[in-house]
């Protein structure tokens, strides 16, 4: 299969286990514990206040943005992902969308315009005059789900002056996002 095609030996690959499989100890200085549940940051986020909830959609906001709700099947046309988020008695999944460019399209604008403080500089920008003169189209990173196009070219569409664009910076992660609930 694919791993002869690219000759991979099949050694270099974990196993595939559940999220709480007994991983071993981890041992820092005289102490060792053991390691018991293994997740990553965005199927661990969802879980930041309890059990999940399926009346609910958690969102956790990073480089990317990434929202998702309990489901055991993705609906059919909807082109988002379904993931794993715990492994114990059965697998409990989600179906989640993807915003690519959200803390790093912040990030960028603020990098490219010398704003130290982001949060400020948003808080401030939010009253100017002529917020919502521009929009930004947000492909930082490619477009995520549900369009999935790694080739969309980030640009603004309208005029306004670098406050009223931050502001539309930060309003395309929100209809990214809208989108994908």
């Amino acid at each position: 299969p694919i791993l002869t095609r690219f000759a991979i030996e099949r050694r270099w690959f974990p196993e595939v286990t559940r999220s709480d499989a007994a991983y071993g100890d981890l041992v820092l200085d005289s102490c060792r514990l053991p390691l018991r549940l293994l997740s990553g940051d965005q199927s661990t986020a969802a879980f930041a206040h309890g059990e999940l909830r399926s009346d609910a959609a958690y969102l956790n906001v990073g480089t990317g943005a990434f929202v998702f709700r309990v489901a055991d099947a993705v609906p059919p046309g909807s082109r988002l992902l379904r993931s794993v988020v715990h492994w114990a008695d059965a697998p409990q999944y989600v179906v989640e969308g993807t915003v690519n460019g959200a803390g790093s399209a912040l990030a960028a604008f603020a990098q490219a315009h010398g704003i130290a403080d982001i949060g400020e500089a948003l808080d401030s920008a939010w009253h100017e005059d002529g917020a919502g003169a521009t929009i930004y189209l947000n492909g930082i990173g490619g477009l995520g789900s549900p369009d999935w196009r790694s080739d969309f070219p980030s640009r603004f569409v309208g005029e306004g002056g670098a406050g009223q664009r931050l502001v539309a910076v930060a309003e395309s992660i929100l209809f990214l996002v809208e989108r994908n609930l």
